[in-house]
């Protein structure tokens, strides 16, 4: 070590004075951005003929603690690595950082390294340096530390040493110990190395923190670290990107859009098995040949700043995208911008999925996990437009800039106004920006405000020109650019044919002539190319999604055909892109119109045939592999494979396109028994996009077709189906209709699959709830929980959670809490945050009536945070609902009035009807506690309305309660007796063991005031038996009425004895209203 004799130190310990074993020689740059979250692979391996290292696993234990004190390090253990296992873990966690505790050594006949990993019976299995270095660069893993015994020592080489092969081999930097350390020096370096890691150090800074720590120990082990790099300014990451600003108009305009730098993100992984980790963010696309365009990125880039939006749309191959592109690197830093480009066939499902994946890079993975949770589990998402709600309010305020181009394909999609109104809320707050790429103007712009984007100017074209690499005169390219208006495609290809023309005059003379230029263009074009780049040109066409060299080389049933793709896109005739770690090739719309119908029509059938097996088996993906088999005429093998799995299309946000796909397949003859399975896959679909009278249409079109077939063994199952899609589609709307549709699916499942069975009972169970029928309810729910398969884990939770409700309903919270709890536990394993937040809900609610005030504050806050957290605006409203009535039960009158209109707020928004009861009730009971009987009737008239509207039997008992109240604050005592009674007999009709009790306790009064006082007596007896054990805050009230009637008669001791008992309950809860009178009744 490097002794500082001025400072009487050694350099090493200095952490100003970087000593780093510097590594020379040329390395590609691999560094990422620094990430939000630091993964770190904790692995160690101990072959039985080696020494044990055990004692390293403290070590472990205490970086794990490092991790949960700092907030930033996900750590991942694995002991006995395993060759198999490190690929796992590599593949799994794409850590960042690999730290090894083990034994390691160096040959030198060989010159390689070896590091001592296990095999499954416990032998060491050594694996070399370079296919170490190999697995690790491949993962981007950053930096590699070696607590192993001879890792760090070196050989003869520059190369020499394991430390050095890894660098060598492509590692950014490696930390090495060339002697053993003690546990505690191994204890000591890790946790202050990392500390000082963590909190933004560079590499040598942290490896000199890290020996600092070990100068106390015996011996010199703060020399055994050894830090290996090629980097030369020791950062183990890029420099993290500013934050977005909008540049001043000094700033200089790019003349060429490159892919941008990432700001990677830690890696986001899966939770469980059969989850798939979320695919990186798409980058902005590489535009080759962008320049210029100054005045209109200044003009977008104003439309920006002033109001968040940039609509960018005009005529195909003008140069929209690119523009685009350069717009959002202009304005926002790559971490910030999400790019999506809608295909022909896209709908706006795949949007949720691509943005959920964004969003998981940018440590929101909330919406990601829900997604694959419930896909790995064969739940059921909830429908599109709540989903658009979830990811809308998910990416507002975090200074995300949202980018869509081919935004034209989309414009008409299911749900289009739903998320054009979220976004357009977002944007018009400020807390969103959009770019908006079209081919034409859409809807939502006002044809006032809409300037169309037009071609290049001429001083831009002759800048495109030149960077073509083409020479032409003034004049020409004045003419050039007159008979193209500056079009950038037809710029891009004119300029290919004069570069390969034998006379630029001559060839710019039969341009200037031709009638269609566009037509004349792609005719010179394609006698420029060979057949094989002709062959390779339609295949592209065909395909007709961005698409890998292996589907084109399978669609021509050719290899080898690497140089010709490449040759095109040299020549700007193909275009690149990076998808999910593959690159794919497309081509522009007008050079794709062309050469789709270049080949013949057999040829192109073939064609797609070939393509449609290659997505069959090669790249499975069933979408494709159906529209392929649709154009290649074999529409049977399209329809088996759209009708078999329609989950598989929802989670892969391709629902809207099957369904198009399946329209298409409605004019094509097919058996009676495949066309209703088509119709009952494309009504799931539509159900799931929104579209529920096309879905009614679907499933009843499906029925007229089951009912011509003759195997009827062979229909029952996709009949099953259709009913239950009927009962689930009018579940809410006409309840008792839904339910004769599943009785009729029940009827016919009875020879069907348990799981069949059990959703067919469980959705019956649910639509009974809706009407009151709630043994009936109960029954049907206990049956399908009983026929689940242990798989079920989706519908296990539907029922459990249904199940509670039904007792919530009759009263019996302990039973609803118990059910509720259950569900709870199956929708945390599988991160279905949708229904952890209903659940939450219900819990606060069962907490409240128990009489636990705060523990049901706790729960419903929590349900809220979740709600905000993945941007669930509809389960909003039931939240609001229960802090709205808590707080009117706790006398907080202003904050239970803001909550509750804040709940109607949003069930009208939402055409929620029936949380729209829940509302008004509530509205109405905090206008009645406050005597105010002129503002609580309109709230009381449309809940019944809508509860008499939509068969909600459940519902009118409270309403009518209420009413009587009302008729009591108005004076009509013999009315409001009706009334609590025609309550009273709803409520033991329907087992309502909670709202009996209630209603018992208005009836006493209304008998109070008619002077029956005996009557009324046993009314507030009956009253209290029901609610002493089920809501101690009602029961409360009920000795409240009951002491205010015997006061008035003069059984003051019996009164005091109730109003004890009151006190009791109503001081630990915080009634304050309550409180007041009980006070003002003893005074």
């Amino acid at each position: 070590m490097l002794y500082d004799q001025e400072r009487a130190s050694f350099l090493a310990l200095d952490p100003n004075t970087p000593v780093v074993r510097y590594l020379e020689g040329s390395i590609d740059d691999s560094r990422i951005a620094q990430p939000e979250q630091f993964q770190l692979l904790l692995a160690s391996a101990s072959p039985t003929e080696l020494e044990s290292v055990e004692n390293h696993h403290d070590t472990i234990q205490s970086l794990i603690q490092i991790a949960d004190d700092e907030r930033i390090w996900t750590v991942t253990q694995e002991t006995h690595l395993t060759g198999r296992r490190l690929v796992a873990c590599l593949n799994q966690h794409r850590p960042h950082i690999v730290h090894f505790t083990g034994h390691g050594m160096w040959d030198e006949a060989q010159q390689l390294g070896f590091l001592a990993l296990e095999n499954d019976d416990g032998s060491a299995a050594w694996i070399d340096s370079t296919a170490l270095s190999t697995l690790l660069r491949s993962r981007n893993v950053q930096l590699v530390v070696l607590m192993a015994c001879e890792g760090g020592q070196s050989g003869t080489s520059r190369w020499a040493g394991l430390a050095q092969a890894l660098v060598q081999y492509g590692i950014p930097a490696v930390i090495a110990m060339s002697a053993p350390l003690s546990t505690q020096g191994a204890e000591l370096f890790t946790e202050n190395f990392y500390r000082a890691l963590a909190a933004g150090d560079s590499l040598d800074q942290a490896t000199a923190a890290g020996r600092q720590a070990l100068l106390l120990q015996p011996g010199a082990e703060w020399a055994v670290p050894a830090l290996f790099s090629r980097i030369s300014d020791a950062q183990l990451w890029h420099a993290a990107d500013a934050e977005p600003a909008h540049p001043s108009h000094t700033q200089a305009i790019p003349t060429q859009v490159t892919s941008p730098p990432r700001r990677d993100a830690a890696d986001p992984q899966p939770e469980q098995p059969g989850q798939l980790a979320p695919p990186r963010p798409v980058p902005l696309p590489v535009v080759d040949g962008f320049v210029g365009r100054v005045a209109e990125l200044e003009f977008y880039e104003q439309q920006l700043r002033e109001g968040q939006i940039a609509v960018i749309a005009g005529m195909s191959g003008v140069g929209k995208t690119a523009l685009g592109a350069a717009l959002a690197q202009r304005v926002c830093v790559p971490a910030k911008i999400f790019w999506h480009t809608f295909q022909p066939d896209s709908g706006l499902d795949v949007v949720i999925w691509k943005l959920a994946a964004f969003l998981a890079w940018r440590a929101q993975p909330e919406l990601w996990r829900m997604l694959q949770g419930i896909s790995a589990n064969d739940g059921k998402l909830p429908p599109l437009e709540i989903l658009i709600d979830y990811v809308v309010q998910m990416v507002s305020g975090r200074g995300f800039l949202l980018c869509f181009d081919n935004f034209e394909y989309v414009e008409h999609a299911p749900v289009m106004d739903a998320l054009v109104e979220s976004l357009g809320r977002q944007v018009r707050a400020g807390h969103l920006s959009l770019i908006v790429v079209s081919g034409s103007r859409p809807d939502f712009v006002r044809e006032a405000d809409f300037a169309p984007l037009s071609g290049l100017s001429l001083d831009d074209a002759r800048l495109l020109i030149e960077h073509l690499e083409l020479n032409l005169p003034p004049t020409l390219l004045e003419q050039l650019h007159e008979l193209v208006e500056g079009n950038v495609e037809l710029l891009i290809m004119a300029g290919d044919v004069l570069r390969h023309a034998n006379g630029t005059d001559a060839a710019l003379d039969r341009l200037v002539r031709a009638d269609n230029i566009q037509q004349y263009l792609l005719d010179e074009l394609d006698n420029t190319l060979s057949d094989g780049e002709r062959d390779v040109e339609s295949a592209t066409a065909v395909l007709g999604h961005p698409s890998t060299r292996d589907a084109i080389e399978t669609t021509l049933d050719r290899t080898e055909l690497d140089q010709t793709i490449k040759g095109l896109c040299d020549r700007f005739l193909l275009r690149h892109h990076e998808h999910e770690s593959l690159r794919v090739y497309d081509q522009h719309s007008i050079l794709r119109i062309f050469y789709y119908e270049h080949p013949s029509r057999q040829r192109r059938l073939e064609m797609h045939r070939r393509a449609g097996e290659h997505y069959l088996r090669i790249e499975p993906d069933a979408y494709r592999a159906a529209w392929h088999f649709t154009r290649a005429g074999d529409v049977e093998q399209a329809a088996m494979l759209l009708a078999n799995d329609t989950a598989q299309f929802i989670n892969a946000g391709a629902a809207s396109a099957v369904v198009g796909l399946l329209l298409e397949l409605d004019g094509h003859e097919l058996s009676p028994l495949l066309a209703a399975r088509c119709h009952v896959a494309r009504a799931k679909l539509q159900t799931f996009l929104g579209e529920v009278e096309a879905a009614q249409v679907a499933y009843e079109t499906a029925l007229e077709r089951l009912a011509t077939v003759i195997d009827v063994a062979a229909a029952r199952s996709v009949t099953v189906q259709a009913y239950l899609g009927l009962g689930e589609l009018q579940r809410y709307a006409e309840p008792r209709s839904a339910i004769a549709w599943l009785l009729r699916a029940r009827d016919a499942a009875a020879q069907e699959p348990d799981d069949l069975r059990a959703e067919v009972e469980i959705q019956l169970g649910m639509a009974q709830i809706n009407t009151g029928e709630f043994d009936d309810a109960l029954t049907a729910l206990e049956t399908g929980l009983a026929l689940l398969s242990p798989k079920a884990k989706s519908l296990r939770a539907t029922a459990l959670l249904n199940i509670g409700n039904v007792h919530g309903y009759r009263g019996d919270l302990e039973a609803s809490t118990a059910y509720a709890r259950q569900a709870l536990a199956i929708a945390q394993e599988m991160y279905d945050y949708n229904r952890m937040v209903a659940i939450l809900q219900n819990l606060g609610v069962d907490q409240a009536y128990a009489g636990d005030w705060d523990a049901a504050m706790t729960s419903t806050q929590q349900a809220r945070e979740l709600a905000l957290q993945i941007g669930d605006v509809r389960r909003r409203a039931t939240i609001e609902l229960t802090l709205g009535n808590v707080n009117m039960w706790r006398g907080n009158d202003i904050v239970a009035r803001m909550h509750l209109d804040e709940c109607l707020a949003l069930t009208e928004h939402h055409a929620m009807r029936k949380q729209s009861i829940w509302a008004h009730t509530s509205l109405a009971d905090l206008f009645l506690r406050q005597g105010s009987a002129t503002e609580a009737a309109p709230h009381l008239d449309a809940a019944l309305d809508v509860a008499q509207a939509i068969d909600a039997n459940s519902e009118l008992p409270e309403i009518q309660r209420h009413q009587a109240e009302l008729l009591l604050l108005e004076g009509d005592f013999a009315a409001a007796n009706a009334a609590a009674t025609a309550s009273l007999a709803g409520a033991r009709d329907l087992g309502m063991t909670l709202e009996e009790g209630m209603t018992l306790r208005v009836l006493g009064t209304a008998q109070t005031r008619m002077g029956a006082n005996a009557d009324a007596a046993a009314s507030f007896a009956a009253s209290v038996a029901l609610l002493d054990e089920r809501s101690p805050y009602d029961a409360a009230r009920t000795r409240l009425a009951w002491a205010r009637m015997l006061l008035a008669t003069g059984a003051t001791a019996e009164a005091e004895t109730q109003l004890v008992r009151a006190h009791a309950w109503l001081h630990k809860l915080g009634a304050q209203r309550e409180m007041n009178e009980l006070l003002h009744l003893l005074t």
